[in-house]
């Protein structure tokens, strides 16, 4: 029995900092899987982004190729993740890395978040000096791990999985590469 997979990688360019442009493959759709056969089908993967415009080329492995996407998206996905502030309250520091915010993995539309462990950092918000909604901020400065539950809108996008091109080793693994240009 052969076994071919492809391996889904994606590459961001954007070029401004008040842009984004985040992408990953889409678990719930793509039940799970995180290796693709040739011919095996649809691959699924979500496009975060606040570009007006974001151009999608691929690879020639892909099989078919996506071409835009514009907005923020239509679909809701529900995420959960360890976010951590490392402000030490008794220092006095004024560079920024000292801060009392911390990244976000998506741009979030609502948000939450519950202390798991450390030195209390008062309540966490969204900064509201980020237009991205990347940001959460802490009232407090503190060194804590907490646990931020947000929603955030994406695009669903696909790709059918390509036929195994003649001459290709039924052994092998290769790649298909998504590419992302945000405007």
């Amino acid at each position: 029995m052969a076994n071919s997979t492809l391996t889904i990688s994606f590459s961001t360019s954007v070029t401004d900092d008040d842009l984004f442009v985040d992408m990953d493959l889409d678990d719930e759709k793509n039940e799970d899987e995180t290796s693709f056969s040739f011919g095996g089908g649809t691959v699924y993967f979500r496009l975060f982004t606040n570009c007006e415009k974001v151009s999608l080329y691929s690879s020639e492995t892909s099989g078919t190729s996506p071409s835009s996407a514009t907005g923020a998206g239509s679909e809701t996905a529900n995420i959960k993740e360890a976010i951590s502030f490392t402000q030490d309250p008794n220092m006095t520091s004024t560079k920024k890395e000292d801060n009392n915010t911390t990244s976000l993995s998506y741009p979030a539309e609502s948000f939450s978040a519950t202390a798991i462990s450390g030195v209390t950092c008062g309540s966490i918000s969204l900064d509201p000096n980020d237009d991205t909604n990347k940001t959460a901020i802490a009232s407090q400065h503190g060194v804590g791990v907490y646990e931020a539950n947000y929603t955030a809108k994406y695009h669903s996008i696909s790709i059918e999985s390509p036929s195994m091109p003649d001459g290709w080793d039924e052994e092998e693994s290769y790649p298909v590469v998504i590419v992302a240009v945000g405007s």
